[in-house]
């Protein structure tokens, strides 16, 4: 497949490094420059974000986010298992299960699930990421029991068959092919996060390795099931105009007789703090070069999760971003420049990358791109520099909880990835709390050469005809 750079079509490579990035992420990447706050609106958006708690005898937490005004409601059952859980030899496993959990029930027929969600006018859907892996629909609120009632089905009684797992097998192999195996950035950005962690499960893909995919049994697909989709492990979250205490009801009727499942086998995280630079160079059908770059980043429950975000939108969000002004505006060594930083359970990573022009030194471009965050660590960020990228971050939150499912995922996020649901409305006054010694501090801590890992893409040379 030929990929090309051509400076017309920056903008969309630009996106397609960032949805690649997110390809099993929880969220989506805003680019645009909200350039002013919302006055007053930390806290209203705030109780957006705040969820009712319960909890039923076999473990499952219920959250719920109550707007009497909404037209639209939607139940959330977040798992805490994702490809982090896995081990080698059924890496894969995760994203495989998400594609099984829709080939119905002993009461279901396979595919069934979503045609009864759409016949209702709802629509489902689900994500596999490093940490978790979550199902939700979006519909009127009179069906929200529609969903529970199936949701608990698929929970209790999969229907796991050796002719399932053959036909979710191809499927999970082919989107590996689309996404990572037939796309240079996939394929970049997968060396880069396997030599940033080279002892955590991150160092695997959620797509999982192709020869594991291949390797999967049934027994394996079974255990996993009794282990990790059992209400002591999940979290059920509903959005929309209902009480809690109904929720609550609702929920303790389909999933209240549900059993726990099996202890689940620790999770190894150990990563040792990197003490140098790793590198490589990945030759593929590109036109241009294009580098990317990685830091590990504290886990998203750190304290630091806020100066990491804020840091992350002052280096590499928009036009107005440091990196896109210097290399793409200043020195017009680029075709352009971006990046985000994605917060995980454990040791998370800040990716960026950039595209160099025709005949520029990739030597020249590396240095001044990793300049960029070095010098966070020495040279103060700007009062009004500041202020401005924390307006960003509170505009985009804003605008990302226009929908009810946005909400419950941004509440999902906090409660399993970040530890603690009230984090979600806590978000606001943790990055207008971030400091300019802040920064300061946590670059001079986690931005610098021997925390990074870097990939430089290059055009493959040309084969003789």
């Amino acid at each position: 497949m030929k990929f090309g750079f051509h400076p017309r079509r920056a903008g969309k490579v630009a996106g397609v490094v960032a949805l690649v990035l997110l390809a099993a992420g929880t969220g989506s990447a805003r680019a645009q420059d909200a350039a002013t706050a919302m006055p007053g609106a930390s806290a209203s958006v705030a109780a957006l974000v705040t969820p009712e708690e319960g909890r039923l005898k076999n473990g499952l937490r219920v959250l719920s986010l109550v707007d009497p005004h909404a037209a639209v409601s939607t139940l959330q059952v977040w798992y805490d298992t994702g490809s982090r859980n896995e081990r080698p030899g059924i890496t894969g496993i995760s994203h495989l299960f998400e594609h099984l959990m829709f080939k119905g029930t002993k009461k279901v027929l396979p595919e069934d699930f979503a045609r009864q969600i759409q016949a209702v006018g709802g629509i489902s859907d689900a994500s596999t990421t490093w940490d978790v892996t979550f199902y939700w629909q979006a519909l009127p609120p009179g069906q929200i029991e529609l969903a529970a009632r199936l949701e608990a089905d698929r929970m209790a009684n999969l229907a796991l068959s050796d002719l399932n797992l053959a036909s979710e097998r191809e499927v999970v192999k082919e989107e590996r092919r689309f996404r990572v195996d037939n796309q240079p950035i996939g394929r970049a950005v997968e060396l880069l996060t396997a030599q940033a962690y080279e002892s955590n499960p991150y160092h695997w893909p959620t797509a999982g390795w192709m020869r594991d995919l291949d390797a999967i049994t049934l027994d394996d697909c079974k255990d996993y099931y009794a282990i990790h989709y059992a209400p002591d492990k999940a979290v059920v979250i509903i959005a929309g105009p209902t009480t809690h205490a109904a929720n609550m009801q609702m929920v303790t009727r389909y999933f209240g007789s549900l059993k726990p499942g099996l202890p689940a086998p620790r999770v190894t995280t150990g990563e040792e703090r990197q003490h140098g630079e790793r590198g490589a160079t990945l030759e593929a059908e590109v036109q241009l070069p294009l580098l990317l770059g990685g830091y590990k980043v504290p886990a998203d429950s750190s304290a630091d999760s806020p100066v990491i975000d804020v840091i992350a939108n002052l280096l590499s969000t928009g036009e107005s971003s440091r990196l896109y002004r210097k290399l793409v505006y200043e020195e017009q060594s680029a075709l352009f420049a971006g990046g985000l930083s994605i917060g995980r359970k454990d040791v998370g990573l800040f990716y960026a990358f950039c595209a160099a022009k025709p005949d520029r030194d990739r030597d020249s471009l590396e240095t001044t791109f990793f300049h960029e965050f070095e010098r966070l660590a020495t040279d103060e960020v700007t009062e009004d520099e500041l202020t401005r990228v924390q307006n960003q971050l509170e505009a985009q939150f804003v605008f990302g909880l226009e929908q009810v499912q946005d909400r419950a995922t941004s509440v999902g996020i906090a409660t399993l990835i970040g530890g603690d649901p009230q984090r979600a409305a806590q978000r606001v006054a943790r990055w207008r709390a971030v400091t300019r010694e802040d920064i300061r501090r946590v670059a001079a801590t986690w931005l610098v050469p021997a925390n990074r890992t870097r990939v430089w893409v290059v055009p493959a040379p040309r084969r003789a005809s």
